[in-house]
């Protein structure tokens, strides 16, 4: 038994058809009373209405006239994570910029990673496996316009799309010298 998850709600269940079963019954891998019951010559199952990023766990077993196969085929799948939204400014400085952003419905756990970009085009790295939904960007240029996206994985490193990308400026070097003095300076009253 093997899993695709097809989304954040949903996996669908494959195995091969056994011969000359009746049918199959598809059970939680943690007990209780069967999910679902299949007809004969069925080799698929698409699981709705799951939880988002979300480890599942079933068990299969084909039957006939005679009862339950002896032999169970179990697999395990995580949902797919839902892209993270709305990329908010906290707090932007000379060279460090922080940010936050929603999970959209991901579990506490969920990890993300942010990229930037100086043109908005070519994006790199610079934060990974972050459990949080905040990171604090330091060591960057002041008077710079810097592009941001944020993504999500699920419990098996299967990433969504990027968030809409956001843009900031770091704020300009302040202008820290005092003025020169003034002289030569003739005021007649």
């Amino acid at each position: 038994l093997s899993g695709v998850a097809v989304s954040d709600v949903s996996i669908i269940w494959l195995w091969t058809d056994a011969q000359d079963e009746t049918g199959y019954r598809i059970y939680s891998s943690t007990g209780g009373a069967a999910l679902v019951e299949l007809g004969a010559n069925t080799n698929s199952w698409l699981e709705t209405g799951l939880n988002t990023n979300a480890r599942y766990g079933r068990i299969l077993r084909a039957f006939d006239a005679q009862g339950e196969t002896p032999v169970n085929l179990a697999g395990y799948r995580y949902t797919l994570a839902r892209a993270p939204a709305n990329i908010v400014f906290a707090d932007v400085t000379e060279n460090s910029i922080s940010l936050s952003w929603q999970a959209n419905g991901n579990p506490d756990g969920t990890l993300y990673g942010v990229q930037r970009s100086l043109d908005g085009a070519a994006f790199s790295e610079i934060a990974t496996a972050l459990t949080s939904t905040s990171v604090s960007i330091d060591g960057l240029t002041a008077g710079t316009t810097y592009f941001l996206r944020v993504r999500a994985e699920n419990g098996e490193g299967i990433t969504t799309a990027f968030s809409a990308t956001a843009s900031t400026q770091t704020l300009g070097y302040r202008d820290l010298v005092p003025p020169k003095k003034v002289t030569g300076l003739n005021i007649d009253i």
